[in-house]
């Protein structure tokens, strides 16, 4: 956590305050799952549909209260809903009774994904995060 003591121009103090205040709202925490959307959409397109559909249904945007001041604002697979997330991205060995009987390939779905829309998830919060502040200083 920033902590600034300003001293000077009331009317710059004001707005400087305004803009905190702006930042700590549900509002922010909107716009990083924004982010995060866009991430969790592309690689949820990216997956082969198994017969459960559970992998598909495991990529959400979430967030986790850290404390009072902060949240954690991610894209990610739920381990509770897909355990084998990493075998379909990675590859894995194809075991039966305790014997490698062949290779199951890699199908790539969440690297993918953060490369090719790491920077539209970056500007749409860029975009965001300048709107509240455009809007907590008029």
């Amino acid at each position: 956590m920033l902590t600034a003591t300003l001293k000077g121009d009331k009317e710059l103090i004001r707005r400087l305050k305004k803009i905190g205040d702006a930042v700590n709202t549900k509002d922010f925490q909107g716009v990083l799952l924004d982010a995060a959307k866009i991430i969790a959409d592309d690689a949820r397109s990216r997956v082969n549909r198994g017969p459960t559909g559970n992998l598909e249904k495991a990529i959400n945007e979430k967030q986790w209260k850290i404390n009072s001041n902060e949240v954690l604002v991610l894209a990610a697979v739920d381990r509770k809903i897909a355990p084998h997330a990493h075998l379909v991205e990675y590859g894995h060995e194809l075991v039966r009774n305790g014997k490698i009987v062949g290779h199951v390939p890699a199908h790539p779905f969440w690297r993918p994904a953060v490369d090719a829309k790491a920077d539209e998830a970056r500007r749409k919060m860029n975009e965001g995060i300048k709107r509240l502040i455009e809007r907590a200083t008029r």
